[in-house]
């Protein structure tokens, strides 16, 4: 995909979210919470997707070991849905484990900018808090800052690639 579709794609979803926060407040509050849940969670893939694409973590020897364990984590979350033995310890190894190795390849990395330490903190604050979230563990009241952290790395990913592409 080129960077242009990104764009788009991601400006499409941010209107849709905010057409579902604007119907959910002046209108029917259900369908206005489907509406701006799916286009913040669109948005936020399109995102993910975008910087993993531009990222340097996908070159690195730890990109398929990660790979293993979001598929061993798409499973156990399916196990999970489905109430099925296991899908809790999958959650919870699996989303360690993707933090760890992240981790381990954050530390390894020689030169370290503003925007590797806001991904480290967020993919380890994601992975770790996602299983008490899932389990309960903790009040959802967390999310925002999930989210919150998010939408700061990625305007500063944006406002960095865009510097590249002007310079």
């Amino acid at each position: 995909m080129k960077l242009k579709t990104f764009h788009i794609l991601i400006a499409i979803f941010i209107l849709v979210a905010l057409s579902g926060i604007l119907i959910r407040t002046f209108g029917d509050s259900k369908i206005g919470n489907i509406i701006a849940l799916t286009g913040i969670n669109l948005t936020h893939l399109t995102a993910l997707l975008h910087m993993a694409l531009l990222g340097t973590f996908k070159r690195s020897k730890y990109f398929k070991i990660t790979l293993v364990f979001l598929i061993l984590l798409s499973v156990s979350i399916l196990f999970k849905t489905l109430h099925w033995f296991g899908g809790d310890y999958g959650i919870l190894f699996s989303s360690s484990i993707v933090a760890i190795i992240y981790a381990l390849w954050f530390f390894g990395k020689q030169e370290k900018k503003r925007m590797d330490i806001m991904k480290f903190i967020w993919i380890c604050a994601a992975f770790l808090l996602y299983p008490w979230l899932v389990f309960h563990w903790i009040g959802f009241e967390f999310v925002y800052i999930l989210v919150g952290l998010f939408w700061l790395m990625f305007i500063d990913f944006y406002i960095t690639e865009l510097k590249k592409l002007t310079a």
